[in-house]
């Protein structure tokens, strides 16, 4: 399982999450990088998306964090956003309302903690 998304969208936090109950995850730090670019890499795993608003980015602690910083990170993030399985706005939530979120959702599609 992989978890890409915007800064402060909790990409790491809800990786430590998932892995802890049993679903393998790894978060990448595709926002400040061109690899973004060229997404969807070969042979790439089951891929969540966590977005946020940039007030948000800010209050989690990403210090002179503005809108037009998040849009252009949005933007190099498109084509990641566009292949993911599952989309999450974490605007509001908690990161353990954020993983029950993910993990309904892989219950419900059958991946269990074995198919990674």
């Amino acid at each position: 399982m992989l978890v890409a998304g915007v800064c402060g969208s909790g990409k790491s936090t809800l990786a430590r999450l998932l892995t802890q109950a049993g679903f393998p995850a790894r978060a990448l730090a595709l926002e400040h990088s061109r690899r973004a670019e060229g997404w969807p890499g070969p042979g790439r795993r089951r891929l969540v998306f966590l977005d946020c608003d940039w007030r948000t980015t800010l209050a989690r602690g990403k210090a002179g964090w503005d809108p037009e910083r998040h849009r252009r990170q949005r933007e190099r993030l498109r084509r990641v956003r566009e292949a993911a399985d599952l989309y999450v706005i974490t605007d509001g939530l908690s990161p353990d309302e954020v993983c029950r979120r993910v993990r309904g959702h892989l219950e419900r599609t059958g991946e269990d903690r074995t198919n990674h």
